[in-house]
């Protein structure tokens, strides 16, 4: 697990700078307006894979369709143990254990927990009712403040997790930049032993604190949570603790007005602030201390 870095930053336009400052809030989108859309290609994968596993599966059902009924078998799921009895019972008819593997693929109990994990496991992530909240570890970034602060236009705001004790900063999880498809579990594990409680967190994990390596230059940092009566909605606002917002510092081609007026709101709210401004000094930029 990584420790939350001492500092999050959030680039945004004036506009949005302006909203989040006078209001002490931030807006959660959901995932489904992300301008990365290759995020969300990454349906969630099992290794070894159902058809991997089916072999294995199948030594298994064999293994405990002889197993004395004494013995605890609390440990497979109530599907697994329904086909080992199925299988004891076809065995105990005369039927040849040749024959049955042949044809165990095609038969009903191993299909219905096969289709019911392959539904549970691509269905667990799609959570309409997702808001993210996207931050940063990397404050000098020049892409970022191109893309996400209108063109150096805007500012880098600054919050600090656990400087309030209702603080969510502290909550944020590290993205890992990655191109494999994220797996979310075994599923030869998921046949025998039953699908996991904490499948739909896992995929969630899986999906949303991972992206290409081509996006690794944001460093990134997110925080996810549901708000199901608010379903349909493509994002929400959630309010922060007035401590946790603890400098600014605006862009280097940010206009004047835009630094007085967003400084103004700062000042009068936020007690503890620092502000900077950004400034391009012989092709290197140096932070000058306004308040």
């Amino acid at each position: 697990m990584n420790d939350t870095p001492s500092k999050l930053y959030k680039y945004t336009s004036p506009d949005s700078a302006e909203q989040i400052v006078a209001n002490s809030s931030l807006q959660w989108s959901s995932p489904l307006i992300f301008n990365d859309l290759e995020e969300l290609q990454k349906v969630p994968t099992l290794s070894p894979s159902i058809e991997e596993s089916m072999p294995l599966f199948i030594d298994k059902v064999f293994k405990c369709a002889f197993i004395s009924k004494k013995k605890n078998t609390a440990q497979y799921s109530k599907e697994f143990a329904e086909v080992a009895e199925a299988t004891k019972f076809a065995i105990k008819q005369g039927i040849k254990e040749q024959h049955l593997r042949l044809s165990f693929p095609k038969l009903e109990n191993t299909n219905r927990i096969a289709q019911n994990l392959k539904k549970l496991v691509h269905n667990a992530f799609s959570i309409p009712q997702l808001r993210i909240l996207c931050l940063t570890e990397a404050n000098d970034n020049e892409t970022m403040w191109t893309q996400y602060a209108s063109d150096s236009t805007g500012c880098c705001i600054e919050f600090t997790p656990g400087t309030s004790s209702d603080s969510y900063f502290s909550n944020a999880k590290k993205v890992d930049y990655h191109a494999a498809k994220p797996i979310v579990g075994s599923a030869y594990d998921m046949l025998v032993h039953g699908v996991p409680d904490n499948i739909a967190e896992k995929a969630i994990d899986a999906i949303y604190y991972a992206k290409p390596p081509s996006r690794s230059h944001e460093k990134e940092w997110r925080l996810i949570t549901s708000k199901p009566d608010e379903n349909g909605k493509l994002f929400s606002f959630h309010e922060f603790n007035t401590q946790d917002l603890t400098a600014i510092t605006f862009g280097h081609k940010a206009e004047p007005s835009f630094i007085d007026n967003l400084s103004e709101i700062a000042v009068q709210k936020y007690e503890h602030i620092r502000i900077y401004k950004a400034e391009k000094i012989d092709s290197e930029t140096q932070l000058v201390c306004l308040r």
